[in-house]
């Protein structure tokens, strides 16, 4: 029974701890800013960048910058490691 018992104390401290946490960005897929939408186009049509192909792995908070790893699996990735500045959001 103390077994059982354990379980349920995890599993409800698990969740008590999860109410604590937000989600302050979400992406499905990764987009770069180019100089003008005319070399994004080019980037795209090129295969240079493939937008499905940026799919964001690994984050960390450093200073005011969230830095973002994109694994180069596939083609179309532009950066493998990339940030957004988190000052102003």
């Amino acid at each position: 029974m103390t077994p059982l018992i354990l379980i349920v104390l995890s599993f409800l401290s698990f969740t008590c701890a999860n109410d604590n946490l937000r989600v302050a960005f979400q992406w499905k897929q990764l987009d770069f800013e180019y100089p003008s939408e005319e070399a994004r186009q080019e980037a795209i049509a090129s295969r240079e960048f493939v937008p499905e192909n940026n799919l964001p792995l690994g984050l960390e908070v450093y200073g005011d910058r969230l830095f973002i790893t994109v694994p180069r699996w596939k083609s179309g990735v532009p950066a493998s490691l990339t940030y957004i500045k988190l000052t102003g959001w």
